[in-house]
């Protein structure tokens, strides 16, 4: 059976999604034409890890290791054109290769899911201390504003007891028994 019978071509519009992270692999794809997100997360909030372009390959990663997928892939831009090549016709022609071939994907595509599995794990702590510096900023305004209020405060009743005291001292003055005259 020659290559290209194995081979399908998809034709995918913007945004569409090609497969979602954690499911299992049935193939993997060769960009035509076009462009692929990778991303990692929620569909609401996603972290972009990759735009691939047209002669990328992706997808392989989850064929070489039998694991699911570690990402997720959309179609990016105006959509795509993609080969696609069923994990079959994948197998088969990995188990034609030599097996220090095989061997030496197998170590590169565990170092790239290495590395994907820290950049998501890097992402979920520079996430958190983005909350964290957000509560402390917004605590510093709160107390920033506690602040002001209290000089405020301060201010408002020093002014005060400067009123009452001129106004006992003018009391004083007032009822104060005055010596008489002299005459």
């Amino acid at each position: 059976m020659s290559a290209t019978v194995d081979i399908e071509e998809l034709v995918l519009l913007p945004g569409q999604e090609i497969f979602a992270e954690k499911s299992l692999g049935d193939a993997m794809y060769l960009i035509k034409q076009g462009a692929v997100e990778i991303w990692v997360g929620q569909a609401a909030t996603p972290t972009i890890v990759a735009r691939l372009e047209e002669g990328a390959v992706f997808g392989e990663a989850a064929l070489v290791n039998d694991a699911p997928r570690n990402a997720s892939a959309r179609a990016a831009g105006h959509g795509c054109v993609l080969l696609s090549v069923p994990r079959e016709a994948f197998r088969r022609r990995l188990d034609e290769a030599h097996p220090m071939i095989v061997a030496v994907a197998r170590l590169l595509i565990d170092g790239l899911v290495a590395a994907n599995r820290q950049y998501e794990r890097q992402s979920k702590e520079a996430a958190g201390l983005r909350e964290t510096v957000s509560a402390l900023r917004a605590a510093a305004q709160v107390a920033g504003t506690r602040r002001d209020e209290a000089l405020k405060a301060e201010a408002a009743a020093m002014q005060e007891n400067r009123r009452l005291r001129e106004k006992a001292l003018a009391y004083i003055e007032a009822h104060q028994e005055k010596p008489p005259r002299p005459r």
